[in-house]
């Protein structure tokens, strides 16, 4: 049953019953009402309206109750609301919590899985970078093998003093080729004479070889008679062919160090 509905009904019916009581048994009519003087009607109607006026306020405080019981329900279920609103805020922030750890741990995943590329990345580098130098070294090696290697060793230096007080200046010049024979060896110097060691004095600057074949070797003597140092802007040119007839041309500069050996440097 709808409550406010029946206090409505029943405050009309209780009114109605009020009347008709008042008219049975204290006759009072509409008649009798307008009979009566102002003060008497007031004194009447406050009478009869009193026991009505308290079952209003009554029946007012009662509806005023309920509201209020209503209002503290709702109030009640709002609390209730919120405090599931904050457990259910709690669980996504855990939710959260939870997922910022998942993302974390994917993140360190990840960065490891970047580590391990570029450590990959660099050690497929360092091969390629060591497989080109091997390569290259392999071409340089079969270059150098099909190139004679000539090479010229000078010998301690010697000052030697005539009776005329005439200055000899000589070293020993050795010539060897490690893998491929050379032939048609041709030597000039703009600032010594060259003969074969041990052989004639001729003051030639120019010498000829036939040939020198592999891990063989010969020497030469190199000598100028000078009061000047004939080591500035000293020179000796070759020229010869290998076995396929290739022909090489070559130029070093003759040179000593402090502890008095002849050196020579090939000028590029």
């Amino acid at each position: 049953m709808n409550k406010p509905k029946f206090q409505y009904w029943f405050f009309i019916i209780f009114t109605v019953v009020y009347f008709l009581i008042l008219n049975r048994y204290f006759g009072i009519t509409v008649d009798k009402i307008k009979a009566l003087e102002a003060n008497a009607l007031g004194d009447f109607l406050a009478g009869t309206f009193s026991p009505l006026a308290f079952l209003f306020l009554i029946l007012g405080y009662l509806q005023n109750n309920k509201n209020l019981s209503q209002n503290t329900e709702a109030i009640s279920q709002q609390a209730i609301a919120l405090k599931q609103q904050a457990v259910s805020l709690q669980q996504q922030a855990k939710s959260l919590e939870t997922q910022i750890a998942e993302l974390k741990i994917s993140n360190e995943a990840y960065q490891r899985q970047v580590d391990e590329m570029e450590k990959s990345v660099e050690a497929q580098q360092n091969m390629f970078l060591l497989a080109e130098k091997q390569y290259l070294e392999s071409i340089d090696e079969k270059t150098q093998s099909s190139i004679p290697q000539l090479r010229l060793t000078g010998s301690k230096y010697n000052l030697i003093t005539h009776y005329n007080n005439d200055y000899e200046h000589r070293f020993d010049l050795t010539l060897k080729v490690h893998n491929l024979s050379i032939k048609n060896l041709k030597l000039k110097s703009n600032s010594w004479n060259i003969t074969k060691s041990g052989g004639a004095y001729d003051n030639s600057s120019d010498y000829e070889i036939h040939s020198i074949d592999p891990n063989s070797s010969i020497t030469l003597m190199f000598y100028v008679k000078t009061n000047i140092v004939p080591f500035t802007n000293s020179y000796l040119d070759l020229d010869y062919y290998d076995e396929k007839n290739n022909k090489y041309i070559k130029r070093y500069q003759i040179i000593k160090t402090s502890d008095e050996v002849v050196l020579l440097k090939e000028c590029i």
